[in-house]
């Protein structure tokens, strides 16, 4: 899933994802979210099983960074393949993953963006206000 895609489908389905944050997430909602994206042909079997694991490996926790924990998890088995060889298909299925969770999550700060909800932005453009309103004195 590309975020340039992401942007043109339908309006459920972007509403679905932007209500994930990938770095503070349920383990549970990690897996419902694998399961959403393959069922609406989104991404790949594959995918959604590495959405599934990764989510199982936290049983009950109930926060994780999904995308620091995939990128660790993909780094170790490249690692694995470099050192014995015959990992590649995993290291691709892996990197796959890692690459739909970096899409997703730049479609979901884009999208708090667009509608106001990223306070550090709204912080900021206030920061900025007030400056301009100091230098017009």
């Amino acid at each position: 899933v590309s975020d340039d895609i992401i942007s043109q489908k339908s309006e459920e389905l972007r509403n679905e994802i932007s209500q994930y944050n990938l770095r503070d997430m349920n383990p549970d909602d990690l897996r419902k979210l694998g399961g959403y994206l393959f069922e609406s042909g989104e991404i790949s079997g594959n995918a959604a099983s590495v959405f599934i694991m990764v989510g199982q490996d936290f049983g009950n926790e109930s926060s994780i960074d999904a995308i620091s924990h995939l990128e660790e998890r993909y780094a170790r088995i490249k690692e694995i393949d470099r050192q014995e060889q015959g990992f590649s298909e995993s290291v691709k299925i892996y990197g796959d993953a890692l690459h739909t969770l970096y899409n997703l999550e730049s479609f979901i700060k884009g999208s708090r963006e667009h509608i106001g909800i990223d306070e550090n932005k709204k912080n900021k453009k206030d920061r900025n206000n007030t400056k301009k309103t100091k230098k017009k004195k």
